[in-house]
């Protein structure tokens, strides 16, 4: 229905003397109603109960306490004293159970006692650019990260990776030898953690794109972070880059592989110089052609 002053006036019989009741009584139910809107909103939230997730957490060998579904007696406290929503997300996890699937043989999705998701796969990144481990430095923080619940390394070798052929040139000067990166992964191995090697193929770039023969490979000639993903050769030194890093991980199992192309800040520039080229080219011989 339309609004219209017409009928409102109507309602409420405006401009006759009989309307003066009628209208005390309307802003009377004005007020009562928005004094009741402003009463809820400036009322306090419903509580949200104890959070017991990070005493959960907090506590020694909650891993196997997780996996042996043992969490919900870790201090945990009656179920008449939760509130509503928590009973609620207790009792849909338990209904959702029968048909969880499982990851490493642990249950997914997997949930505490007050429901909140617990991740299964723990993924330490491991950036060896810049500053590179010792050899001994491996199995001592392998070791660490395992008792702190790891279960797995992201590694992201760059130029401390013992590449060959014409990817030598841009590797690091105190690089690892092919031994040395098989010792790393073993070392992994034995400490259960499953490595997933990281090889830039956008941006990140600069250990390779700054030296002066794979410059013309920059997507932005005054920056070497970003390669131009237009250029045929680019492609080809990612496609050495990958099989190289590849063909050792698979000795070791390798279940999944990251591409990296985070932060490319530069992007378009090669091919935007291809057009302004091509709009001067195009423009020029409109005009040799029209004289």
């Amino acid at each position: 229905m339309l609004f219209c002053p017409r009928a409102l006036r109507r309602a409420l019989r405006c401009g006759n003397s009989r309307s003066l009741l009628v209208d005390l009584f309307f802003i009377l139910l004005f007020i009562l109603a928005c004094s009741v809107v402003a009463s809820h909103l400036h009322g306090d939230p419903p509580s949200r109960g104890n959070d017991i997730e990070d005493e959960v957490l907090a506590q020694p060998n909650m891993l196997q306490r997780v996996i042996h579904d043992d969490v919900v007696k870790v201090r945990r406290p009656p179920e008449a004293q939760l509130n509503q929503p928590t009973r609620r997300r207790m009792e849909h996890a338990r209904m959702s159970s029968r048909g969880r699937k499982e990851i490493d043989g642990v249950s997914y999705p997997l949930l505490n006692s007050a429901g909140n998701f617990i991740p299964i796969r723990r993924i330490v990144h491991v950036d060896l650019k810049g500053g590179a481990w010792r050899m001994g430095f491996f199995n001592e923080t392998f070791r660490m990260l395992k008792l702190l619940g790891a279960t797995g390394i992201l590694l992201e070798w760059e130029d401390m990776f013992p590449f060959s052929g014409r990817l030598a040139a841009a590797v690091n000067g105190d690089a690892y030898s092919r031994e040395q990166v098989n010792q790393i992964l073993e070392g992994a191995r034995t400490n259960g953690l499953k490595v997933i090697p990281l090889v830039q193929t956008f941006g990140h770039l600069e250990w390779i794109l700054k030296l002066e023969q794979f410059a013309h490979l920059r997507e932005a000639a005054a920056y070497p972070q970003v390669i131009c993903f237009s250029s045929d050769e680019a492609w080809q030194l990612l496609q050495e880059m990958i099989d190289e890093v590849m063909s050792v991980h698979a000795k070791f199992g390798m279940q999944f592989f990251h591409m990296g192309a985070d932060e490319v800040f530069q992007v378009s520039f090669a091919n935007i110089r291809f057009i302004v080229v091509y709009l001067i080219f195009f423009s020029l011989r409109f005009h040799l052609l029209r004289t």
